[in-house]
């Protein structure tokens, strides 16, 4: 995961052609959850990335709210950031606060969600399969510790399309195993921070 943020960053940062060779690059970059561990590795990759592009990196954090994002993503044009990388939080609102920036000409690296109108550009996985992936590696779990029946307890995420389309791929690969009465889902909790589930 590392490797693929730096490349993100990176990324943006050869979008960039007015900036001279004695300028120092400044990129801003907006995440959802810098305390999640998934997220701290990826903001590692970014600081490497900076690093060897000898770039300034502008760290900030909207806490799951996209008026904290919206306002973070307008403190970077203020700020003169000449490239944002952001894991934006919805499609919607977040595409609309990016606009402003690609209409100024900053360009725009989204990751992890897409946004409309579109960034410069955007590098994402396929949500379903990835959560399709996690219900296949259970499945093969199940079946190499030859356990009778699984109860689960599900934490799903309606909140962002991401976790929707991560769950949705997750319950369709689980389902035969449903079927098949080897698990039984016997909760879904509904919630994205660790403080809800």
């Amino acid at each position: 995961m590392k490797k693929i943020i730096m490349l993100f960053l990176v990324c943006s940062m050869f979008l960039l052609t007015s900036c001279g060779k004695d300028d120092k690059l400044t990129v801003g970059s907006v995440i959802f959850e810098g305390t999640n561990e998934w997220f701290v590795e990826a903001i590692a990759g970014m600081k490497d990335a900076a690093k060897k592009q000898d770039a300034e990196l502008i760290l900030s954090d909207s806490r799951y709210d996209v008026n904290v994002e919206r306002d973070l993503i307008q403190e970077q044009i203020k700020n003169k950031a000449e490239a944002i990388v952001i894991c934006p939080l919805t499609v919607g609102e977040s595409g609309l606060a990016l606009k402003e920036a690609s209409d100024l000409g900053i360009p725009v690296v989204t990751w992890n969600t897409v946004v409309n109108p579109p960034p410069t550009v955007q590098v994402v996985v396929d949500n379903a399969r990835l959560g399709a992936a996690t219900g296949e590696y259970l499945g093969e779990y199940i079946k190499k510790n030859n356990i009778k029946k699984l109860t689960a307890l599900c934490i799903i995420n309606t909140e962002f399309s991401i976790g929707v389309e991560r769950c949705d791929g997750f319950m369709k690969s689980v389902q035969p195993l449903v079927n098949e009465k080897k698990m039984e889902v016997a909760f879904s909790v509904k919630g994205h921070l660790y403080e809800e589930t």
